[in-house]
């Protein structure tokens, strides 16, 4: 099955050829015409030469009949004569008129029947036409829905994603926060412990708001000597596990930065 763009393709180049041949649709009566002349032009120059020499026969046909009868002594049987010689003398002439009377039929006959047949031929390339753009038509509608099926696809598997990742964040949060309260069996260590993270919370948050010009990079996350963590592990990295660095350098970073 042909694509949208090979349809179009064809359909364009039909489209061309017919306009085209449209446009000498309208010269073939001319172009017939002048063929016609051009292919007899000699026979029809001979016969309009013997016409012209008929015709100087058929004028002074008269006259010298009048001339050849004149001993005649009945004036009607002298023009009855006379009327016999002009007849014949005219006879060639209507001939040759006959026969370019027919050439002329025929040359009409040959020019209606052709334009009949280019009519026709054009007639058939339309209707091709026609079933081409109904082609083409229907696929490029396909081809649209198929686009819109694809898009309608891909915004669920976003959403999906997203949703995805949001539920293993709030998991991931859960199980942390589990985490740090898990250990304080006893009340005195854990309240020293409860102390120390919110003091290295609010060192992190007043070091994040120091830094505000970071916001828009990585460097939150960064392990070189100047990266938050880094600094955040020289301060405090023995007094907590890595998801309670993890989550005081995050939770700081959403306080001070909003992100």
């Amino acid at each position: 099955m042909a694509t949208t763009q090979e349809l179009e393709s064809q359909l364009d180049t039909t489209q061309k050829d017919y306009l085209k041949k449209l446009e000498a649709s309208g010269q073939l009566p001319k172009i017939i015409v002048d063929e016609w002349k051009k292919a007899g032009s000699a026979e029809n120059e001979q016969l309009l030469g013997k016409e012209a020499g008929y015709l100087k026969d058929y004028i002074t046909a008269a006259p010298e009949a009048r001339k050849k009868y004149s001993e005649v002594w009945n004036p009607f049987e002298r023009e009855a004569l006379v009327a016999g010689e002009m007849k014949n003398a005219y006879s060639p002439i209507a001939d040759v008129r006959q026969e370019l009377a027919m050439r002329a039929e025929a040359l009409g006959i040959a020019t209606q029947t052709s334009q009949s047949m280019y009519n026709a031929e054009l007639n058939t390339q339309k209707e091709g036409m026609g079933f081409l753009e109904s082609a083409f038509s229907r696929a490029w509608t396909k081809e649209q829905e198929t686009k819109r099926q694809q898009e309608r696809a891909e915004d669920i598997r976003l959403s999906s994603e997203k949703e995805s990742r949001a539920m293993a964040h709030d998991k991931e949060m859960a199980i942390l926060n589990k985490s740090l309260s898990a250990g304080s069996s006893k009340q005195a260590a854990e309240d020293k412990h409860a102390q120390t993270f919110d003091s290295a919370f609010n060192w992190m948050t007043n070091f994040y708001n120091a830094h505000k010009d970071q916001k828009e990079t990585q460097w939150w996350t960064e392990n070189d000597e100047n990266g938050a963590m880094a600094k955040l592990t020289d301060k405090y990295g023995e007094e907590f596990n890595d998801q309670e660095m993890n989550y005081i350098l995050y939770e700081a970073r959403k306080k001070s930065w909003g992100q």
